[in-house]
Parts: structure tokens; sequence; C-alpha cells
């Protein structure tokens, strides 16, 4: 989902040892757009020219270089061997002729995961053939048969019944609450993690229901091989999935139960997902990765499971994730758009939904589009004068209001604290030069305070080991992939020659991370740099204005340096913007620049028109001012 991955792999063009394995590449063959499927082949051919890639699939694809390999079907031998491992039985020679012929070959057509699941039925050869072959014949399964392998890549498989009825043995000999679980288990496409699973269910709140599930029911399904545990990771293999999402479809007696526990389970891993993130970034990073799915197949049953609060609330705590942890996914916004369809009406509803998707839009690259439409519907002293009605609109004002903040109007927002006592963004403070404020609140806690502020902050009043830098920028998870391009930035302005950031492994997700890549660039080249290098960056950087104006004083110290005669032009553009947003640190770094006298910052030397009063934020944080 990076923006022009193509390009960007064009451009690296770097050949690597990876090996790229893409499991059931069939399932890929069939979209309803053509044309999707003709970029699926043209990416893989683009990226096969840079890595090994291995396909597992049913059909042939179809690409360049492609090489086939065929692999033979299980053996009776080897099918007899894995039932006979399975179900841990010993046969008499008429059985275990019967056995090879007329059930493994015959009915299951040695399918492994077919056999495994009958296997583990412990049922005789003459009993096993009963039951399958009820099922065989049950025409009332084939409406069901159909909609599980409905798909075009799945012809091969509804051909034979074999898998289906396999899974549909195993599934109708549970227990009514072992097929509660089972069908529970197909809202989890990522599956559930061991610890969260048992520290969620052994809650408080979950053990007094006298339906709780306890791990003892998960590994009585393990047993039976109708679902898998890997790395404590428990899940349901995808055709299996497929299934128990379908029973959980036709099953409406429980299934308002059980979106609910699950909706539960996602605001509970939400949770963790948050204390995690409070610790280390990277480790909220990485927990959301194996939750994301999760969460994102909760949006589809949401409504009308709980209140229109609590599941706003919900979207507003996921918003944060899906912005920064994640690369641009349509399929999120358009769940959302979706969603918001479904729910009933409430106050502001349109407001509270616009709150989100403009934010996310916005993330996800569509700055011209997504600002606009604030600007147009909710001005600064609308969206304020709702930020006191109660947390959800809180949250909601905080959403766009960022986006304002992003575009320029930081010094504004301090102003108006004043008079609303909103939660204004820490980074604002540094950006229009209050240096002195910053440093007064700078050790107190702050909800998802971004280390990068502070890491700037001591940059810009010389305290930075650039060391500490470093090893943050190491461990930074791969999903985060806008910090991880602030993380270089922010070196390679200490250092343009710095081996330890490697820049064509920096991943375009919009156009800011595209500004900075090309900006860094542009510097490590130094006096041999291009002009157009910076002036392209410079224009990517354009809605964010604080590093847009920053872009125009590295261009300026690079004008400068060689003596270009446009360096006056930019000068005075930049110092004109710096004006206009009181950026004071970055209008002494232009004077600094040009005077060729490099002296520290003092926010008295550049008084803002009007002085802000930080009574409420210093209150807040109990700080004496």
């Amino acid at each position: 989902n990076a923006i022009n991955f193509s390009s960007q792999l064009l451009e690296k063009g770097v050949k690597t040892t990876k090996l790229i394995i893409l499991d059931n590449v069939e399932t890929l063959l069939y979209l309803e757009a053509s044309t999707e499927t003709d970029e699926i082949k043209k990416l893989i051919e683009l990226i096969s020219n840079y890595a090994t890639i291995v396909i597992t699939t049913r059909e042939k694809v179809s690409v360049d270089g492609e090489k086939i390999y065929s692999l033979s079907d299980l053996t009776l031998d080897d099918a007899e061997t894995l039932y006979l491992q399975k179900s841990g039985t010993k046969l008499r020679p008429d059985d275990r002729r019967f056995l090879r012929d007329t059930i493994l070959d015959e009915m299951l057509n040695r399918n492994p995961l077919a056999i495994e699941l009958v296997a583990n039925l412990r049922l005789s050869p003459t009993e096993l053939e009963e039951e399958l072959r009820r099922n065989f014949f049950d025409t009332t399964t084939d409406a069901s048969i159909r909609t599980v392998f409905a798909n075009q890549s799945d012809l091969n498989i509804s051909k034979s019944k074999s898998l289906y009825h396999s899974i549909g043995m195993s599934y109708n000999r549970l227990e009514e609450k072992h097929k509660r679980v089972f069908e529970l288990l197909s809202l989890f496409p990522d599956g559930l993690h061991k610890k969260n699973f048992i520290t969620f269910f052994n809650s408080k709140e979950q053990k007094d229901d006298k339906n709780k599930i306890t791990y003892v029911d998960i590994n009585h399904l393990e047993d039976k091989s109708i679902i898998y545990v890997s790395n404590d990771n428990i899940k349901l293999q995808s055709i299996v999935g497929r299934y128990a999402e379908q029973a959980f479809i036709e099953n409406n007696e429980h299934k308002k139960y059980y979106y609910q526990k699950a909706f539960s389970y996602n605001q509970f891993i939400m949770d963790v997902i948050g204390e995690l993130d409070s610790i280390s970034s990277s480790k909220g990073a990485r927990s959301f990765a194996k939750n994301k799915n999760n969460i994102l197949k909760s949006l589809e049953y949401i409504h009308g499971i709980a209140s229109e609060v609590k599941i706003v609330l919900f979207l507003q705590d996921i918003l944060y994730y899906f912005s920064l942890y994640t690369s641009p996914d349509i399929k999120v916004l358009n769940r959302l758009y979706d969603l918001k369809a479904r729910l009933s009406e409430f106050e502001n509803k349109d407001f509270i939904f616009d709150s989100i998707t403009l934010n996310l839009e916005y993330y996800y690259g569509d700055f011209e589009k997504s600002y606009k439409k604030i600007k147009e519907k909710y001005p600064i002293q609308w969206l304020l004068e709702k930020s006191k009605i109660d947390k959800m609109h809180a949250n909601a004002v905080d959403h766009l209001l960022l986006i304002y903040d992003m575009e320029g109007s930081q010094y504004e927002l301090q102003k108006l604290n004043e008079q609303f006592e909103f939660d204004t963004h820490r980074s604002s403070l540094i950006e229009i030069g209050e240096f002195q404020s910053y440093e007064k609140i700078k050790n107190t806690k702050h909800i998802r305070e971004q280390a990068l502020t502070s890491i700037e902050y001591a940059m810009y009043t010389n305290k930075l080991d650039i060391n500490d830098v470093k090893k943050s920028f190491s461990m930074i998870h791969k999903t985060e992939y806008i910090r991880k391009v602030e993380y270089a930035y922010l070196i390679i302005k200490l250092n343009p020659n710095d081996l330890e950031v490697n820049i064509d492994e920096l991943v375009i997700t919009n156009p800011y991370t595209q500004g900075l890549i090309l900006l860094m660039k542009a510097m490590r080249k130094g006096k041999d740099g291009v002009k157009t290098e910076y002036e392209e960056a410079i224009k990517y950087l354009y809605h964010i204005r604080f590093y847009y104006v920053e872009g125009i004083l590295n261009y300026c110290g690079f004008l400068k340096s060689t003596n270009d005669p446009d360096y006056t032009k930019w000068l005075q553009t930049g110092k004109d913007l710096a004006n206009k947003h009181y950026y004071r640190f970055l209008l002494h770094q232009f004077n600094s620049l040009d005077t060729g006298v490099y002296k520290e910052y003092d926010e008295n030397n550049y008084p803002l028109p009007e002085k802000i009063d930080y009574t409420n934020l210093y209150k807040k944080y109990k700080i004496k001012g």
C-alpha cells in the first residue's frame, strides 16, 4: 500500500537474496475487475526481478519467467500413514484395505486436511464410511457447499465434497459450546494469542459468564485438528475458517452474544496495545500489527451490539494506530463508510465520523482534498465550541485540530487555549519557538507524547546525544513508516553522511514522507546536490508547514554554499513564511544563515504579536507559572 510502490522499487532497484512466498495466488486471479488481476500479475513480474518468488497455486498464473513445479497428490501409503498417526488406531488387514481403497482414496481423495479431521473422530472404518456416505448424499448441504466455495478459484475444491464434509463431520460431532467457540474464531482472522485469551476470559467480567470460554475448550478443538495453535496463536486454517464463518452466519440464536464477546475482546486488546504503546511505540506497533485484521473485521459487525458512544470511542482509539502504524489501506476507509451508513442517527453523527475519516484520509496522503473539506465544514472556532460536550466530541475536535496544527495554525490554537482549555499538541510549542513553556511541561506525562518532540527540542537547544537518536531509530517497528522517515531525517540533519540511515529502505506512504525522503537525498549530496531535487521535496512538504519551511531553510543553506543567485529569493520566501506562522526558531535560523553569525536562540528576541497565557496549561499539569 505504499505510494507508487512499483516506481519506488524500480528507483531503488536492489537485487536481494530474499525469498518471498505467496500462498493461494489463484484467489487473486478471479477478482471482479480484470484490470486488478492484470496489475497483480505485473507486480509479481516486477518483484521477481529483485527477489525470488515462490507461488503456491492450483492454476497457472501466466507471468513472464514462470517455472512450474507440480506437486503430486498424497500417495495412498502416505495417506494411510497420516490417518493412523492422527487416529492412533491399529487395523485388521480387512479394515486396512477398506480404509485405503474406500475411505482414503475414493471418499476423501487423499486430501491431507480431510484425512486429519476424520482421523480425529476416532471412528471405526465402518462407522466412518456410514457417516461419510450419509453426509455425501445429503443434498441439503449442497447450498452450503456452494456458499463456502463460492469463488471461481474454488472450482476444483467444490468438485470434491470430501473436504467440506470432513469439516462438517468434525463440526457436527462437537458439543454445542465447542461449536460456538469454533464459530467465534471466524471473527478473528489474525487469530488469538494464548496469553491475551487467558487474561481476557479470566477477567472478573468474563468469570461471571455462565457460557465462559476456557482454554480447555481451545485444547479440545486443537485435539480434533479443527483449529491449530502455532507460537501460542490460536487460529483457524483458511478453508476451515470459511466453513466456521458460514456456520456462524446461519446461527441466528447466538450471533449477537458472540458478536458482543468478540467486540469486548477487541476493546481489551486495544487497552493492551495502548499500555504497550505508552512503554514503547515499537511494542505498540508490533502488537497492533498482530491484531489489525481482527480489529478491521469488527467494523463489519459492531453496529447494533453496542451503544453509538462505545462504538465511536473504539473507532477513535483505533484511528491513531491505523494512521501511524499502517500503510494506506482503502479497506479501512470503506469499512468506516459502511459502518456509518449502518449506525442509527445520533447527535453530530456526520461531524463525529468526518473527524475520523478525514483525519485518516489526510494521513493516507489526500492532504489537499481532506483539508479543504475540514476548513469548509469545521472552522476552528466552531470546533472549539464542541470540545466541551463530552469525551467523544473532545476526541473528534482533537483529530481535526491536529490537521489545522500541521497546516500552520499552531499559534492560533495556542492562543485559543486560554479560552477553551483543550488539549494542545506539545510539538506546536516548539514549532512556534515557545521553548520556555515547553521546558516547564516536558517532563510531565502526556497521552501518546511523541518521543520525537523531545528529541527535536534537545537538538534545537544543543542538548542532543546522537547515539540516543540512533538507538531509538534502530528500535522502530517496520510498520511505523512515518516515524521511521522522521527519525531518519533528524539523523541526516545532524550528519548527512551518516551511514546508519539507508534512505533507499524508507517507504513512501504519503506526500509528507515522500518530501522528507527526497530532501534527505538532496542533503546527502552536499554541494553536489541539484536544485530541482530540493524544490521537488519542498513541493511535497507544502501541507506540513513547519517541515515545509524547514525544507526551504535547508535549501537556502545549499544555495548559499554554491553562491546561487536564487538564494536571496528563497531566503525571503522562507523568512516570510516563518513570520506568517510564527516559527520563531526557524526565523532565527534563517537570520543566522544569512548573517553567518550563529547565536543561541532567545525567544525574547522574537516577540509574538500577543503573549500567550499558559495558566490553564500549567494548571492542568500542576506546574507553577
